[in-house]
């Protein structure tokens, strides 16, 4: 077995460590879609300048950033190919495309899929309905789990001490609706484990109501399917009880299928 020296092992550290701090920049540009300066992502990285601008700069030069002539960095169409690959590979993406479009024809709303990244949900399909917004439908869209029907789902599985400790005692809300200590985010998921599904009104976004059904692997929770409502229509007893058994349906068949 050959051993690593010690210098190898500096080195490899010193490159890991460059290339972690790469996707953190680019990452950051990527959740600012108006772009960023050399110094907002200095300061949002909390990295020397000239670290980010020879990062900066090394993104642009292979593709995966581009500078306009205001000098803010974009997410160049990379990022486009890359979702490609993603997709194109995971079996669930695919899986689960014929079951939305059946979703949502049924049920006349915005559905879509989501899997947890971080302590996140993020979309893998959403498709629109008529009304539906274009910022909306965007695969790669993220949402905070604790402010997400499928993020309540995932976090369903979770024991109620693993809860208390990954969030703090007083959440950020979304809007006035969220809810904002650990004690009530408890409350909520205790009810996904009983009802065996979630439904999350007006906390993420004013004037919808999501309702998701986990979808699982075994044991484990791999993601959440989910139908966004308007409000008001979603007030009536009979769509909520047909939107649920649909969504059940449509999750059995994306595992099964």
């Amino acid at each position: 077995m050959i051993e690593s020296s010690p210098a190898q092992s500096s080195d490899d550290s010193r490159f890991l460590s460059s290339v972690q701090r790469s996707f953190t920049v680019l990452e950051l540009v990527a959740a600012n879609p108006p772009g960023l300066s050399l110094t907002e992502a200095a300061t949002l990285s909390n990295f020397p300048l000239p670290t980010v601008q020879r990062m900066l700069n090394g993104l642009v030069s292979l593709g995966y950033l581009e500078k306009d002539r205001s000098k803010r960095f974009h997410v160049s169409a990379c990022a486009i190919e890359l979702m490609a690959g993603y997709l194109a590979r995971n079996r669930l993406a695919k899986a689960s495309w014929p079951h939305l479009v059946k979703l949502r024809e049924e049920l006349g709303t915005d559905v879509s899929l989501s899997i947890p990244l971080g302590l996140n949900m993020i979309y893998v399909h959403r498709l629109p309905a008529h009304r539906g917004a274009f910022e909306n439908t965007l695969p790669g869209k993220k949402r905070a789990m604790p402010f997400s029907a499928s993020g309540r789902c995932v976090m369903a599985a979770w024991n109620d001490d693993l809860i208390a400790a990954t969030f703090s005692d007083r959440l950020p809300s979304d809007t006035p609706y969220s809810v904002t200590t650990v004690d009530e985010l408890l409350l909520e998921i205790e009810k996904v484990r009983k009802s065996g599904f979630c439904l999350v009104e007006q906390e993420a976004e004013i004037g919808t109501s999501s309702v998701a059904i986990p979808i699982r692997k075994g044991d484990k929770v791999v993601a959440g399917v989910t139908a966004h409502f308007d409000y008001e229509k979603y007030q009536s007893p009979g769509l909520r009880t047909d939107s649920v058994q649909k969504l059940r349906s449509a999750a059995r068949s994306m595992v099964s299928g």
